[in-house]
């Protein structure tokens, strides 16, 4: 029988011809994802077992929630009377 989809992945990311269910593989990952909510948490991790660099920085991709902005509470959106600050000649709302 044939290699399913997930099979066919591993096996390329592995450098491998086949891998099979039930084996335990390493693959060499195209991109690393990392939502920006666990950033501090990994680093701290990392720094525990003492890892002090990426292997493949330029893997590394960082995602966000981008619904955040258009879903804060008006509350957090600076008014247009709010004094400028850090350099800003003005400020504006949403």
């Amino acid at each position: 029988m044939g290699l399913t989809a997930v099979e066919k992945i591993l096996a390329r990311a592995c450098n491998r011809a086949v891998v099979h269910a039930g084996e335990v593989v390493q693959p060499a990952p195209d991109f690393i994802m990392v939502h920006d909510g666990v950033v501090r948490g990994a680093k701290r991790e990392l720094d525990a077992i003492g890892i002090d660099r990426l292997a493949a920085p330029e893997k590394v991709v960082m995602v966000t929630k981008s619904s955040t902005a258009a879903r804060a509470p008006p509350r957090w959106v600076r008014s247009t009377a709010a004094p400028p600050r850090h350099g800003e000649s003005r400020t504006s709302s949403m």
